[in-house]
């Protein structure tokens, strides 16, 4: 897949083994996924559906790296702390 999104709490983590971090993150990398935006922590569901919202609206016609920051900009307009938009992140290609 060129994009796989995991907007559920805590989709980032992963337990450490042997100096690696095993979790979800490295299953889809294995798998082919070229990026990966995930959640580092637990996150609100409404912020998280805003986010998502504009986050694919914005992919439409901008890169994923891109795509993901405005939608945090927007989302924090009306949510402004951190815990409500600066949870995702981008691995992988961001273009």
């Amino acid at each position: 897949a060129d994009l796989v999104t995991l907007s559920a709490c805590q989709t980032g983590l992963g337990k450490l083994e042997a100096g690696e971090l095993i979790g979800l993150n490295r299953a889809f990398v294995y798998a082919g996924t070229h990026a990966l935006v995930s959640a580092l922590w637990r996150v609100d569901d409404l912020s998280t559906s805003v986010l998502m919202k504009h986050f694919y609206r914005n992919y439409v016609t901008a890169n994923k790296a891109r795509s993901l920051r405005q939608a945090q900009l927007l989302v924090k307009k009306d949510f402004p702390h951190p815990s409500y938009w600066a949870g995702f992140s981008l691995i992988g290609d961001y273009q």
